[in-house]
């Protein structure tokens, strides 16, 4: 007679561990973005985009001269609420003279996420060339 732990249950168990640790291993699709911001067809060179989903996960990029952006995420894919915000000013050594500010002419309603009524929704991989067209 043998004593001990048949190996017909252990391998079982361990099946059963197994399984359990790959189900929660599972990780959210992720999304990358770049595209360009207008402001009544012109390019809005100034200040930075930010995306913001509903879970509160989210992304910022500092828009080009060109008014293109980049997001590299890794991002929820999901949809997303876009607001813009004014540039903040870079810190200067003591003494230094603080540069003009760039003219940041968006109306107040595009700078927060519930009243700027632009949604963008990722896709899992890369959303290049979105466009995203904000008019009074």
């Amino acid at each position: 007679m043998t004593t001990g732990f048949p190996a017909r249950k252990l391998s079982g168990a361990v099946f059963v561990v197994l399984c359990l640790v790959a189900g929660c291993s599972s990780q959210k699709p992720t999304a990358s973005v770049s595209g360009t911001v207008s402001y009544n067809g012109k390019p809005q060179t100034v200040g930075s985009i930010n995306l913001i989903s509903d879970t509160g996960s989210g992304g910022q990029a500092i828009l080009s001269e060109n008014g293109a952006f980049k997001i590299e995420g890794p991002l929820d894919a999901t949809e997303y609420k876009v607001f813009l915000q004014p540039p903040v000013p870079g810190q200067l050594p003591p003494g230094t003279k603080q540069p003009p500010a760039a003219k940041f002419n968006l109306p107040p309603k595009f700078q927060q996420p519930n009243s700027s009524g632009v949604r963008i929704t990722l896709k899992q991989g890369t959303n290049d060339g979105v466009v995203i067209e904000l008019k009074d």
